[in-house]
């Protein structure tokens, strides 16, 4: 009998890359919080500040904050679990932005017949969000998987019969909307990770569709 199954992809990892020379901005969506951070000088020491002020406030809801360089990095203290989200909205005051990379946690697919992944793109204004995809073909008890990029995801797109598919290793999204992709049937796959990073602003979701 077939048996299907949907997986809201969880975010486990977020970077957010600070940039600009003054200001605050506020860091949304990363476990339910907003939090603001404060331009001090440099971005590593607003950086730093903003990892003295907040770590414990994360710490609280299951996120470990560091901060090295003007990189903000939070992470689930649990492999298991995730967090919304991830944004920096400037506020006021000057320029203080950033750039947002998510990565999903590692999600074990095997036995899957066929794998397919809905991407989708919210809250947009400008810029874009990048998806890519990585995979292991590790056993299924293996604790931390060995992730390589993936290569054999088909695109979504028209095409003739006269041509072979589109194999891609992700999508961008420059508008609200969702995309389509395939796992090539011919890819035997364990374990799958998805990252994305969003320029400028959106919000980004990714589904993983199973077929059992």
């Amino acid at each position: 009998m077939q048996s299907n199954k949907t997986i809201t992809v969880k975010n486990y990892t977020a970077v957010i890359t600070l940039t600009g020379t003054g200001g605050t901005a506020n860091v949304t969506g990363i476990g339910g919080l907003t939090k603001l951070a404060t331009f001090s000088g440099n971005l590593t020491t607003t950086g730093a500040n903003f990892v003295t002020i907040w770590a414990s406030a994360y710490l609280a809801v299951g996120i470990v904050v560091t901060a090295a360089s003007g990189v903000l990095t939070f992470k689930a203290s649990e492999s298991d679990t995730g967090f919304g989200a991830a944004m920096i909205t400037y506020v006021g005051g000057g320029n203080l932005s950033g750039t947002v990379a998510v990565t999903s946690e590692k999600i074990y697919v095997g036995g899957a017949k066929r794998i397919g992944i809905q991407l989708r793109r919210a809250d947009h204004a400008a810029g874009s969000s990048a998806f890519t995809v990585k995979a292991s073909l590790d056993a299924e008890d293996t604790v931390t998987p060995t992730m390589s990029a993936f290569n054999l995801l088909i695109d979504n797109v028209t095409d003739s019969n006269s041509q072979d598919v589109t194999r891609v290793n992700g999508k961008t999204l420059a508008a609200n909307g969702d995309a389509f992709l395939q796992v090539d049937p011919v890819a035997i796959v364990n374990w799958m990770e998805i990252s994305v990073t969003n320029a400028t602003d959106g919000t980004s979701t990714a589904y993983l569709l199973l077929e059992y």
